[in-house]
């Protein structure tokens, strides 16, 4: 019983040693306050402007944009890449289904030709039946 109290003790331990190791988390800068200064987003994610904002660039322009969501040019690519590949896939796809869809509705078999079948197979089964 001793030992299992040493063993809970000591894993009680080990997790509060490894809780008190965590860094600190740090607030991020309020962009709405004053002295904030500029502000770089992250841009390895589509960048989210809640309001309508102002832009200054590098060469000294200044953008109203609306509020939305925008994208950095290597992000972009990948994404109209990948739009690009999905729309020719569904493109593709809507075809063959197509195709296919007319392919399949051009012969069905009528009840004439189910009763034939039907009939037949039942002979085929008494026949082999009584020969057995």
């Amino acid at each position: 019983m001793r030992r299992r109290h040493l063993i809970a003790v000591t894993v009680v331990m080990a997790l509060a040693a490894r809780a008190a190791a965590d860094p600190q988390p740090t607030s991020a800068p309020d962009p709405c306050e004053a002295d904030a200064g500029p502000v770089t987003p992250p841009l390895d994610k589509p960048v989210h402007l809640s309001t309508p904002s102002l832009v200054a660039t590098d060469g000294g322009s200044d953008l109203h944009l609306p509020p939305g969501y925008y994208l950095a040019e290597p992000l972009y690519k990948q994404w109209d890449a990948e739009t690009k590949r999905l729309q020719t896939a569904e493109t593709r796809l809507t075809a063959e289904n197509k195709s296919l869809r007319a392919s399949a509705s051009s012969w069905q078999p009528g009840w004439y030709t189910l009763a034939v079948t039907l009939a037949s197979g039942a002979a085929l089964g008494w026949y082999a039946h009584s020969k057995l």
